[in-house]
């Protein structure tokens, strides 16, 4: 639950075997044997489909009463209670995540079914749909996830994630590329802004973008549609905001590339090399 509470969903014996392939079939998909493995580095960008996250964590205490102890666990009223964040299956040791918003639940909402006669009838009851797919698995205490905003609302990771400190930002602010001081980057700035400063100054990307020449900086901050000028070298915004100052740390982050077949700009989901 949002408070990180577990309970239990009571499930009629003709269908627990159904319910439980669902969560299994979805594992193999998402964590096939050849899938690459890496630990999260504090990267939220996600890699989804490439290759697997992880963070080494212990879950809530909430889930020690699994499986010994499942009398103490509450039993889910859909009716009474509030929505789940997620839903979760588990398995000699293995938990199976499937994250769980309001779309999943059949409450509240006028729902038809099918009858005998081929028509349609309105459905009473409450219920909540299960999708065929899942997006985390907790085991050996290691949670494993692709897309870092899913895993979260599951999980909170953002003490995971790597964020420039204070200081970071001065030490930021004294490279000289952007034409603003600290103060006004702590200020304006957000979670994004400080994830992004991190990444730019772990890359180099700042040494390489002042040894260019003042004419082929221009041309790179139109190419990739940064709303600044250039003025002694330096990054001007054109508007002090977040948004006018995130899109020029994404460039300097190369989180934006352009298509070599259409010219078009994307914004990158990888920072993964391939040289």
């Amino acid at each position: 639950m949002d408070d990180n509470s577990v309970q239990i969903i009571e499930l009629n014996s003709r269908i627990e075997n159904s319910v439980k392939d669902i969560f299994m079939d979805a594992s193999r998909l998402f964590m096939p044997d050849d899938v690459e493995v890496t630990p999260f580095d504090g990267d939220v960008l996600a890699r989804e489909g490439e290759n697997i996250l992880y963070v080494e964590l212990s879950l809530p205490d909430s889930f020690n009463d699994i499986p010994e102890n499942e009398g103490d666990i509450d039993t889910f009223d859909i009716n009474e209670d509030s929505n789940p964040k997620s839903v979760f299956w588990y398995e000699d040791g293995i938990y199976y995540f499937q994250i769980f918003n309001r779309r999943n639940l059949l409450k509240d909402k006028f729902i038809l079914r099918i009858s005998g006669d081929n028509s349609f009838s309105k459905m009473d009851d409450s219920g909540f749909i299960l999708d065929k797919n899942i997006q985390a698995i907790y085991k050996e205490d290691r949670f494993y996830f692709m897309s870092y905003k899913s895993a979260n609302s599951i999980i909170p990771l953002k003490d995971y994630m790597v964020l420039a400190t204070d200081d970071d930002i001065a030490g930021f602010s004294n490279y000289g590329i952007l034409d603003i001081d600290a103060e006004t980057i702590k200020e304006i700035g957000n979670m994004k802004t400080r994830r992004l400063i991190n990444s730019i100054v772990k890359s180099g990307n700042i040494f390489v973008f002042q040894s260019i020449s003042d004419a082929s900086k221009k041309k790179l901050l139109k190419k990739y549609n940064v709303d600044a000028k250039l003025a002694n070298g330096n990054i001007i915004l054109r508007k002090n905001n977040a948004a006018n100052l995130n899109r020029v740390l994404e460039f300097l982050n190369e989180d934006i590339f352009i298509g070599g077949i259409s010219s078009r700009r994307y914004k990158s989901n990888s920072k993964k090399r391939d040289d």
